[in-house]
């Protein structure tokens, strides 16, 4: 019987968003996950099986919070107008994805060809 997990997943997700976006996918190594979530790599691949389905999951979170943080302000704005404002202002100058670089995305396309 597996033990159950002592970390919370969400941070560690979101520490691996963090170490994705800053080195990319291929330059983010198993020993960089490791440092930058304080776990080890069997506790790793425990909970996410290797560090393609990581990443997957980090990418996940971080479209979801970035949802939840768009919906937020879009209900704090004091009127339609500033809501769509604030939209906008999302818009173009949206955060950085974790996948940002070409370098990045030309590892992904040639993985998902697999």
């Amino acid at each position: 019987m597996a033990r159950p997990r002592s970390f919370d997943v969400d941070v560690v997700l979101d520490k691996a968003v963090e170490a994705f976006r800053s080195k990319g996918y291929e330059a983010t190594s198993v020993e960089d996950l490791e440092r930058v979530t304080g776990l080890r790599r069997a506790s790793l691949y425990g909970a996410f099986h290797d560090k393609h389905s990581l990443y997957l999951a980090a990418l996940k979170r971080y479209d979801t919070t970035n949802l939840e943080r768009v919906l937020s302000e879009v209900k704090a704005a004091p009127s339609g107008r500033r809501a769509i404002e604030g939209l906008f202002r999302m818009i173009v100058q949206p955060p950085r994805r974790p996948a940002a670089s070409r370098k990045t995305a030309a590892a992904w396309k040639t993985r998902s060809a697999r």
